[in-house]
């Protein structure tokens, strides 16, 4: 991958962790609904390797 492969990939890997952190607060602890851990680990487990995969990608030097 080039620099400029590796910057975008980083943020859209950043993106997903985002995505990943919201949809957990949305989709399980909604006032009515019981909390749902399997789904809280799984997005917390996507979460924390996408964002391990960015930080590499952003680390590494061209």
């Amino acid at each position: 991958m080039n620099k400029k492969q590796r910057e975008n990939t980083s943020k859209l890997l950043y993106d997903l962790v985002r995505f990943a952190l919201v949809g957990i607060i949305f989709v399980n602890f909604v006032p009515g609904k019981e909390a749902s851990w399997i789904s809280i680990m799984a997005g917390l487990i996507i979460a924390a390797v996408a964002y391990t995969l960015a930080y590499h990608l952003d680390s590494k030097e061209s």
